[in-house]
């Protein structure tokens, strides 16, 4: 009778053991089913690690970004500022030539800021006029007898000649101031007076005693003068 109790007893404890051990076996089950969910779901953790680690990725790629935009605004300003003080150390030079005239001050080279500008004046000798002016052999006008160099970033040579302006030989008779002869030359000669000089004048009462040659003006134009003395009875 005693055993069969113990049997009942060991029974019943078996039964409550395999209960538990289902009931455990179920809670399992169902954590497992809630961990699986947590993790792979919609909002599970595993979606909202990438989520985060792609958050961060974006963000870092951004400063990454920020950050090279401004290291090449920064390269950016210090080149011009190297620049800009580099240019305004430099010079550049100019070479002056003048055949036949003058230039300011009579230079042979000037030298100009980079980029700065320069306006050099030019002056004929009596007698000539321009003739051709030219600036790294490129023709080029002079206005007002000038000629400016603006923005300049190079050496350059301008080079300005002038030729012998037309002058006038003009015989004068002196009594009346009256033109006897007018001849226009393009070049001086030693006998070209001679040679153009017309046949020697007469006046009444008077012998002519030769011609007066003056100097030449301002544009090389020479007057000679003939000249007379009484003729004494």
């Amino acid at each position: 009778m005693e055993d069969k109790e113990k049997l009942k007893k060991y029974e019943k404890i078996k039964g409550i053991t395999l209960v538990a051990l289902v009931v455990t076996i179920v809670v399992l089950i169902i954590l497992a089913t809630i961990s699986i969910g947590a993790l792979s779901g919609e909002k599970g953790i595993i979606k909202q690690a990438k989520e985060a680690k792609e958050v961060h990725e974006k963000g870092r790629q951004e400063e990454e970004k920020a950050l090279n935009e401004l290291m090449t605004e920064y390269n950016k300003e210090k080149n011009e500022i190297e620049n800009n003080e580099e240019s305004t150390q430099k010079k550049c030079k100019i070479l002056v030539e003048v055949v036949n005239g003058t230039v300011t001050d009579n230079i042979t080279e000037k030298d100009v800021p980079y980029n700065g500008s320069c306006t050099l004046h030019f002056t004929a000798n009596p007698g000539y006029t321009l003739d051709t002016a030219s600036v790294d052999g490129t023709t080029v006008s002079l206005i007002n007898d000038s000629y400016t160099f603006s923005d300049v970033t190079n050496d350059h040579t301008i080079r300005v000649i002038y030729k012998k302006k037309p002058f006038s030989i003009s015989w004068l008779d002196g009594r009346t101031d009256t033109p006897i002869k007018t001849v226009i030359c393009e070049e001086m000669s030693d006998n070209l007076i001679e040679s153009l000089k017309p046949s020697d004048p007469t006046w009444d009462g008077h012998e002519f005693t030769g011609w007066t040659i003056g100097e030449p003006d301002e544009d090389g134009n020479i007057v000679i003068v003939a000249n007379y003395k009484p003729i004494e009875l």
